[in-house]
């Protein structure tokens, strides 16, 4: 309950009884004037950046910091943003000051320095008076320790100057802590007490003061204030949403606790569990279940007891952002999932929502902002959900799934004069293909989405030895596509006797080509490049292929994705390799794609690895401890107690180069500096640690580097200004830049991701030999696919917001294009921030610590020794290998993926991409389509409007594979005799697309010639992000237009104007 208002009370903002003073006002009202203002209602929010009410001897201080709070200072006594509790609208945060904070008697000055959504910060300066004689109490700041750990707890007293003299005393006690805790409080009685925690979750312990010679009359002097401690278990903890006691009973696990149903079978519809997000702790009353009883709900708490009937919009009101909800129903509870009670306190949207019969398991955040981060569905009844709980950037936990599947397209590939094998490797399961002599198809092996169970696999013939034989297969191959279920999940991939290519045969016509362009124009042809694209793959690539003997086509997609956004390779080898992992919906898709058969993925698969399979040196033991309690104990960023707990737990405090330091230390450290050890454990413990401390400076050194790239001082940076890039792209006008539009998350990662993926050797200089260039291309290839991993899982399942919201599969931010480059550079910084949080647990755990650790070692000891990856001798894997080479290409690689970015976003809106009309034509001479084709040579009734000056860029195409919108007679049949120069009589054998910005009439064409070039431009071995292009896929960029339905029609048809030819036709037509 808000405490009445005494006259010692100020108010500098917002009160209860409706009265604002400016921020920096000097003085304030009292409190008998308050009270006799006229109380007035407003609906309104206070839009005031700060906002203080002193309640006797704190003072509650509201900022309004959607973005967070870069500095802040209360007389001098810095705060941070992390003592601020976010509250639920996302935008506001709240700090209750006490003399800890430094609150004082009598004038106080209070700055707060606030984030902007982009580049900046807002300051404002607020003054405020304490007044009164009472003691200000302070219980400490709050604090973030381990889980078992102990802290020593400080507080503070101010005294009014009038008391001078006289003397406090301070009691602390125990206030709250998780559920089942015995935490333990001693010297309970003296300034410095020292709580002992046992469980994860959070401990408040409350100080309470006063004068000694308080009289009657001065008894009122006492005042309390409380601390929070903040205990998570490790950064990393397992959690099973479908969990068993031994005795059968159902529930969920969450850091080796269980937390069981609390209410019958029968009488249960859900069981919610509300987790703290920093701790994973559950207080008291928070493992509940819920069932409807009579005309409302019931609940059951904490495991069993009697139900009460209670009002679930209070019963849910006060969850806000700093909780993570998982709610579970069970097909053995028997009450239905429907209607779901808790959907608009989480935000769950319909694709979450259960239906039917279907069991359920869902982990999400409440609040404005928060919502689902993770659902499984099961109609098997059981919504296995399982993985771990892992912490973000902000120190809070979200669901990441533990599944990461290892999947090659080629593994392996051998053809003779006999036939042609390749095999596909998912996880330990090969699988091999094999077509005879003469044949040429599509290896096909289908798994279940859910749980990648083997479905079926089979070669697919689409060549034959005359034109019916080849349509015939092709009848069959898109049979079988159709009917594959929605929940497949397919890896396709083309196979070949040598000289065979996939569709068609040699003709001489083509100068040794295929006369696969015969029959694009054909119903069989035209229906298997649809049901590609239904698979996520492109009609374009998969026509492409299948014109070349050799050519390789491989795409892993599903059913129900638009065309482009598989992941496909046209290509002589055509190899993907990835890991299959699951999506927000519990569903597999494949993740971090290369066509490199090193995946070079070490440090990614050590952090997803199960945690603590191995007890770290000595544990256990009190004599051992107290070796590493003695070397630690001048060390003041270290955990006295536990120095081990230090690795991850105040990571944040502690420099890599800390590290190097102690380790120094320890390495000079003898028997002498701690007697009152035993000298034998004393050598043991001292090398162990030793290597432990050594282990972490090169870990956090290395994770240095790969956050490098996107720091504040890299490249990337420069982005964030508009001017850098907005004349570029016309997009310097206040109408452009004011527009509105929506950038989708994955696929900012995956850019990110693609551009560091072929990391081709750097720029060495003219004269480096071709060895040279190859070894530091392997050993840039391997830092850059450790940093496409750690990108994945960063963006890909870390990523979270600080309210809590989750960026989901098909989520899209939104951005004016005048702070575009600020957001997307904000963006990638924030992701490349959650690469610490992989430190934590990699340094949290002994197994893991020590596998990299000694990974990295190897390597500084090769690098010491003047070798490089590929040398005789080398011994270590070159995705640990870092140096300035390196680094620079992957500095100017990060900066391409924002520039990239920014520039797909933004050139539509000036220059859109246009689609040419049907009854124009190619003036061109014969030859193919894909090669030859030039925009300048489009004939639309004897107009040519497309200036002879374009650039390749600029004239983007996709093959045709529609031929149903032509005529029969028109479409080119497979018999044997038929001639192939018919078809380039006139007829379009592809869609054509041009980028360009239209004028009144057809000749009025204007190009961004610079700057396509720059967009689709290839990339350059070089170091500078100036130099070569952006390495953009025009085909994948008119494909997005077409998703987002941006493509416009060519503006005029080629009969000219319409109405008498004096009024241009319509430009959406």
């Amino acid at each position: 309950m808000r405490k009445i208002l005494t006259a010692g009370t100020v108010t500098l903002a917002l009160l209860a009884a409706g009265m604002t003073l400016p921020a920096s006002a000097t003085t304030a009202p009292s409190a008998q004037e308050i009270a006799k203002a006229p109380a007035k209602k407003s609906t309104k929010k206070s839009k005031k950046p700060v906002v203080i009410k002193v309640q006797g001897h704190t003072a509650r201080i509201v900022v309004r910091s959607p973005h967070g709070i870069r500095r802040a200072t209360l007389n001098g006594t810095r705060l941070t943003n992390d003592e601020f509790r976010l509250r639920a609208d996302g935008s506001h945060r709240v700090l209750r000051a006490s003399s800890s904070h430094g609150l004082r008697h009598g004038r106080n000055v209070l700055r707060v320095s606030t984030n902007k959504r982009y580049k900046g910060v807002t300051t404002t300066t607020a003054r405020f008076t304490v007044k009164g004689k009472r003691l200000l109490t302070g219980a400490g700041r709050d604090k973030r320790i381990a889980a078992g750990s102990g802290v020593t707890l400080t507080g503070t007293t101010r005294r009014h100057p009038s008391q001078k003299g006289k003397s406090a005393t301070t009691r602390w006690r125990i206030v709250s802590a998780p559920a089942g805790s015995t935490p333990v409080l001693r010297r309970a009685g003296g300034k410095k007490p020292r709580l002992v925690t046992d469980l994860p979750g959070r401990y408040v312990v409350k100080a309470t003061s006063g004068l000694r010679s308080a009289t009657a009359s001065t008894a009122a002097t006492t005042t309390s204030d409380t601390v929070t401690v903040k205990a998570p278990a490790s950064p990393m903890m397992p959690f099973n949403a479908w969990s068993q006691d031994g005795t059968g009973v159902l529930g969920i696990s969450v850091a080796g606790q269980f937390y069981p149903d609390s209410l019958p079978l029968q009488d249960s519809a859900w069981q919610m569990l509300i987790l703290d997000r920093t701790t994973l702790g559950v207080d008291e009353g928070n493992n509940r279940t819920y069932g409807r009883c009579g005309d409302g709900w019931c609940v059951g708490r904490d495991g069993g007891g009697p139900s009460q009937q209670v009002d679930m919009a209070e019963e849910l009101d006060d969850l806000g952002p700093s909780e993570l909800i998982v709610l579970v129903h069970r097909s053995q509870y028997g009450q239905s999932a429907t209607p779901n009670p808790f959907t608009r306190a989480l935000n769950i949207p319909d694709a979450a929502q259960p239906v039917g019969d279907e069991s359920a398991a869902i982990v999400a955040v409440p609040g404005k902002n928060g919502g689902v981060h993770t659902y499984m569905h099961d109609t098997a009844g059981k919504a296995d959900l399982s993985g771990y709980m892992m912490q973000d950037r902000y120190f809070n936990y979200t669901f990441v799934d533990d599944a990461r599947i290892p999947f090659d397209t080629r593994s392996s590939q051998n053809c003779d004069a006999t036939s042609c094998t390749a095999t596909v490797t998912v996880g330990d399961t090969k699988r091999s293909y094999t077509a005879l002599s003469g044949e040429a198809g599509l290896v096909v092996t289908r798994l279940d989405r859910r749980t990648l169970a083997f479905r079926d696999g089979r070669v697919l013939l689409t060549s034959g030895g005359n034109g019916d034989e080849i349509r015939n297969n092709l009848v069959g191959v898109i049979k079988y596509f159709k009917t594959l279920p929605d929940d497949d999940l397919v890896i396709i991939t083309s196979i070949g006797a040598p000289g065979k290519a996939l569709m068609g045969k040699p003709s001489p016509v083509y100068g040794g080509q295929t006369d696969t362009v015969r029959f694009i124009l054909s119903d069989p042809a035209t229906q298997l490049g649809a049901q590609i694209a239904r698979l996520g793959g492109t009609r374009h690539r998969f026509l492409q292929s299948s014109q070349r003997p050799n050519d390789g086509y491989t795409l892993v997609g599903y059913p129900g994705l638009e065309e482009g956004q598989g992941n496909e390779v046209h290509a002589k080898s055509a190899r993907l390799t990835g890991a299959f992992q699951r999506d927000a919906s519990q569903m597999f898709v494949a993740r971090a794609i290369t066509q490199a058969p090193e995946r070079f993925d070490t440090l990614t698969t050590q952090v997803m690895n199960t945690p603590n399979t191995i007890a770290w040196p000595g544990e256990g033991n009190p004599a051992y401890k107290a070796v590493l309690t003695c070397l630690a104990a001048d060390k003041a960023k270290l955990n006295q107690a536990d120095p081990r707990l230090s690795y991850w737990s105040n990571s944040t405090q502690i420099k890599a180069q800390d590290w190097d330091t102690w380790f120094t230390d320890v390495k000079r450290a003898q028997h002498s500096d701690c007697p009152d050890t035993d000298p034998a454990v004393f050598d043991e413990a001292k090398k162990q640690f030793q290597k432990e401390l050594l282990f972490n400076y090169y870990l956090r050194s290395y994770i240095d580097d790969l956050k490098s790239p996107y720091s504040a001082d890299a490249a990337i940076a420069d982005l964030a200004n508009l001017n850098k890039w907005s004349s570029e792209l016309k997009a310097d006008s206040d109408e452009i830049k004011s527009k509105g539009i929506q950038v989708d998350w994955f696929a900012l990662i995956a850019t990110a991701i693609e551009a560091v993926a072929p990391f081709l050797a750097p720029y060495l200089g003219s004269k480096v030999s071709k060895a040279a260039e190859k070894l530091v291309e392997k050993l840039t290839h391997a830092l850059s696919a450790a940093t496409a991993g750690a990108l994945e899982l960063g963006g890909g399942s870390l990523e979270t917001g600080e309210a809590g919201e989750k960026y989901l599969e098909d989520d899209k931010f939104n951005a004016e294009v005048g702070k575009l480059g600020s957001e997307v550079v904000d963006r990638l910084q924030s992701t490349a921030d959650n690469f610490d949080r992989m430190g934590d647990v990699i340094a949290s755990d002994y197994a893991k610590l020590s596998a990299i650790g000694s990974e990295l070692l190897k390597c500084q000891k090769e690098q010491d020794a003047g070798r490089t990856p590929g040398e005789k001798g080398f011994d270590c894997d070159p995705s640990f290998f870092t140096n300035n080479i390196t680094l620079k290409k992957a500095e100017a690689t990060a900066s391409h993926t924002a520039e990239q970015t920014i520039y797909e976003k933004v050139l539509p809106l000036t220059f859109p991409v246009t689609r040419l009309p049907w009854d124009g034509k190619i003036t061109m001479g014969f030859g193919e389509p894909e090669g030859n084709w030039d925009a300048t040579l489009f004939d639309c009734f004897n107009a040519t409007p497309f200036p002879k000056s374009w650039p390749e860029e600029s004239k983007p195409f996709l093959r045709r594979s529609v031929g149903l919108s032509l005529d029969r007679r028109f479409r080119y049949s497979l018999d044997e005799g038929a001639d192939p120069r018919l078809i380039f009589m006139g007829l379009p054998q592809f869609d054509a697309y041009v980028i360009a910005a239209f004028g009144k009439d057809r000749f009025n064409v204007e190009t961004a010639d610079k700057t396509v070039e720059r967009l689709f431009g290839a990339t350059a071995d070089s170091t500078d992000p100036a130099d070569g292009g952006l390495g953009a896929d025009p085909v994948d960029f008119v494909l997005s237009q077409k998703a987002d339905g941006k493509v416009k029609d060519y503006p005029l048809g080629c009969g000219g104007f319409e109405d008498e030819n004096t009024v241009p036709a319509p430009f959406d037509r």
